[in-house]
């Protein structure tokens, strides 16, 4: 991204430990941060992080319209963690989710989007040796599956994946 002092930056997920700190780092760097969340309780949080807090949720592509409206880049941390939500509601959040981000990011014009993925791409068993370019895989369990998935969907819409 550009010098973040010069822009609208949106992070989703924005209550959660990552996001959170994205919020902290951006906002001291001068950035206006947009800290997104579908938890009303992140509210307190994130705006004592210095950014600006926007009740909504990945499902809904309505409320990223509307926080990503103006958005120089966009960071999406936002995922349901674990595989205890089960499959149905791991894809809904996690693959659809990011299609969502991905969608509202291109309609808002935004000059980056960076999604946040997980070590778990390469299963809950990988070898530590692992080159960095190995591909994702899937193995059945909720969480790495989708999150595989939002992966390689970010890759092939542009975004940078971390």
């Amino acid at each position: 991204m550009a010098d973040p002092s010069s822009e609208r930056i949106v992070v989703t997920g924005a209550g959660g430990f990552i996001g959170l700190a994205l919020c902290e780092r951006l906002a001291s760097e001068g950035a206006r941060v947009v800290g997104f969340d579908r938890d009303p309780a992140a509210a307190s949080r994130i705006e004592a992080s210095g950014g600006t807090f926007v009740l909504g949720d990945t499902t809904d592509p309505a409320s990223l319209d509307a926080a990503l409206a103006g958005c120089g880049g966009v960071i999406h941390t936002a995922a349901l963690l674990g595989d205890r939500a089960g499959m149905a509601a791991q894809i809904a959040v996690n693959v659809v989710g990011t299609r969502n981000v991905l969608d509202a990011a291109d309609r808002a014009g935004a000059a980056r989007v960076v999604h946040l993925s997980s070590v778990a791409t390469w299963g809950y068993e990988f070898r530590r040796d692992l080159p960095e370019d190995s591909p994702p895989r899937v193995c059945g369990a909720a969480y790495v599956d989708t999150k595989t998935a939002s992966h390689l969907l970010a890759l092939r819409r542009g975004a940078a994946v971390v």
